[in-house]
């Protein structure tokens, strides 16, 4: 949510001050372990635990597959 963080209105100082406070956190210099393996481990575990393939959402290249893609993205 904070990636696209952006100055609206009220005072630049605060704004300033709080995108600073935050910028580590949005945009960590560096990763524990590879943001690609640990979504593909949250996608796997996820896989085991439904185990159901009619859902449309979750077969392989369904949607929840395109969400991880696009999470990933945007950890990058």
């Amino acid at each position: 949510m904070l990636i696209k963080l952006d100055f609206i209105s009220g005072s630049r100082k605060i704004y300033n001050e709080f995108r600073n406070y935050i910028k580590h956190y949005v945009y960590p210099v560096s990763f524990s372990s590879s943001p690609l393996t640990q979504i593909g481990k949250m996608k796997l575990n996820i896989e085991k635990e439904i185990g159901e393939r009619s859902n449309i959402k979750l077969f392989s290249g369904g949607l929840r597959d395109i969400e991880f893609s696009v999470q990933a993205l945007q950890l990058l």
